[in-house]
Order: C-alpha cells, then structure tokens, then sequence
C-alpha cells in the first residue's frame, strides 16, 4: 500500500497520474520485493489523496494487465544492465566522452522580452 496525493482523485484523474508518473513500475517492484521476502500480495492498493479541499480520498488496486507491462519494462531494464555489466559499456549510443551542451537559442533571449 503507498499514499499518493493528487489533484484528482477520481478514477480517471487518478488513472492518469498512474500512467504519466508510472505508479504501475512502483507496485510491480515492491510486489516483486515482497515475493522475494516469502509474502503473497493479493492486490497492491494505492491511497489517492487530493491536495486540495475538499481533500477527496480514493483507493485503487491495479489490475494485472497494469502489472505485466511493469514486468515487461523492469524485466528488460535489468536485463539491459545485467548486460552493461557484463560488457562493461555504459555510454548510451557507445559514446566515448560526453557532449557538452549548450542553451537553445530562445533561452539566450527570453529576458529580453519579459
């Protein structure tokens, strides 16, 4: 179970927050964490809490569908730096040395106009 504040606690607000911020990834890993330690998870619940009056509270589990793309992700992400070790390549794109950045052109001016 984990706590989330929200500026919507409704289901489709909250579904939303599930899938920009990836809340599924979180519930994957601490169900995975918890098997490891010997616990069966029924359902990992999520308490939504708005954060502003009149502070609407809503509880959530996720579904397996929710469950399995987390699995997919996180399972090919450790594989990948399963690999990484293995190789000992880190560099995205098989750099050799970072690039330096700089400012976009509208940065450079946008005080001018404020």
């Amino acid at each position: 179970m984990d706590i989330k504040t929200t500026e919507d606690a409704s289901d489709a607000g909250f579904s939303r927050s599930v899938d920009n911020y990836r809340y599924y990834h979180q519930a994957y890993y601490y169900t995975r964490i918890l098997a490891a330690c010997g616990y069966d998870v029924i359902d990992f619940m999520f308490i939504a809490v708005e954060k502003s009056p009149p502070y609407v509270v809503n509880v959530f589990a996720l579904d397996s569908e929710y469950l399995t793309m987390a699995a997919q992700d996180i399972e090919s992400a450790l594989s990948d730096m399963a690999e990484r070790y293995r190789s000992g390549v880190w560099t995205p794109y098989h750099q050799e040395k970072a690039r330096r950045l700089s400012p976009r052109n509208y940065l450079q001016f946008r005080n001018q106009y404020q």
